[in-house]
């Protein structure tokens, strides 16, 4: 009896201990919410979308990259609330900016999907979209239009393939996070030079923004793509993190926008748990902070110089085989 009671309490023990981990914060920064959110000031294309945007500290000579995010359903639904919910305005901390290579910072543009009644994005405002884009670079010349990222979440996650797929060329990468709406194959064909990062859960319970779905559009992009190593994506099994713990089961594996926000990282220092991230060569990828989202993103350019070349066929034939053995080692959890 002594020995049974004594197995169930270690077996508490470790499952207390499973369970601390579980719930681990996200990445603490050196300045709170209220802060980072008033860093962020307040714009207004004429006639199209209104928006809130961080300048960074300019410095002269210097062209500082874009990075643009689309809030998900509903969460436009008042002047600034696109900052409410997701922390976007972490970017903006001293701590991410400084992630940005090259510049040591970024300006970040959040538009509100304001000409919607329901304030969520769709295929038809692209223009809109587009012209407040167009007009809040044409008021800051130090931005490098070589260098204008785009990402959101969920309906945010749709409209940037929308955006991406419309406007081939003009962006240098997109991030789109379980996105409503996977492109077809012939809108993905104007993508070649363009680096995109998707992100999915398993258990989400929004089909086409499962990962079962997600890969499918992960493969079309490795078969065109001119940037093997500037495809990726990332599948978590489940979100479990902090901020999520108290969401609603029904749909809470939808929001994994809390790790993009949080470049991938925990307060430990480890990258988000339950997730897996390969590249179009299949190379499994591991971060490491502080080379997160922001540093793989900060780097892609429309410019050619340096830019990654397709693979050979002898180069194509060893990626098909490292991407077979790492399924394979995925089967066993390795």
């Amino acid at each position: 009896m002594k020995k049974m009671l004594s197995v169930l309490l270690s077996l508490l023990v470790i499952t207390s201990c499973l369970t601390l981990g579980f719930t681990v914060s996200a990445e603490q920064l050196s300045v709170g919410n209220d802060v980072l959110d008033a860093r962020f000031l307040d714009g207004k294309c004429p006639g199209e979308l209104d928006y809130v945007y961080y300048k960074p500290q300019a410095k002269a000579g210097v062209k500082y990259p874009l990075m643009i995010w689309l809030h998900g359903a509903k969460s436009g639904d008042r002047p600034r609330a696109q900052l409410e919910w997701y922390r976007f305005s972490n970017w903006a901390s001293d701590e991410y900016q400084a992630r940005f290579k090259n510049a040591g910072g970024a300006y970040l543009l959040a538009p509100r999907s304001s000409k919607d009644i329901a304030h969520n994005w769709y295929d038809g405002i692209c223009s809109d979209l587009k012209s407040t884009i167009d007009y809040f670079i044409s008021l800051h010349p130090d931005i490098d239009t070589s260098r204008v990222y785009i990402g959101g979440y969920s309906t945010g996650g749709s409209m940037t393939w929308h955006m991406v797929t419309k406007y081939p060329g003009f962006f240098a990468a997109a991030i789109p996070i379980a996105s409503l709406y996977n492109p077809t194959s012939g809108e993905l064909a104007g993508l070649s030079n363009t680096s995109i990062w998707i992100f999915s859960c398993d258990k989400d319970f929004y089909t086409s923004a499962r990962t079962s779905v997600a890969v499918k559009t992960f493969d079309a992009l490795k078969g065109i793509t001119n940037r093997p190593m500037g495809i990726r994506h990332t599948a978590f099994t489940e979100a479990i993190w902090e901020s999520n713990r108290k969401q609603d089961a029904f749909d809470k594996e939808h929001y994994i926008w809390g790790a993009v926000t949080n470049d991938m990282f925990m307060d430990t220092g480890e990258q988000f748990y339950y997730s897996r991230t390969y590249d179009a060569t299949g190379s499994k990828i591991t971060m490491t902070r502080p080379d997160g989202i922001i540093s793989w993103l900060s780097v892609q350019t429309n410019d050619k110089t340096g830019e990654d070349t397709k693979l050979s066929f002898f180069e194509n034939i060893f990626a098909f085989f490292r991407t077979l053995i790492n399924k394979l080692l995925s089967l066993f959890g390795i």
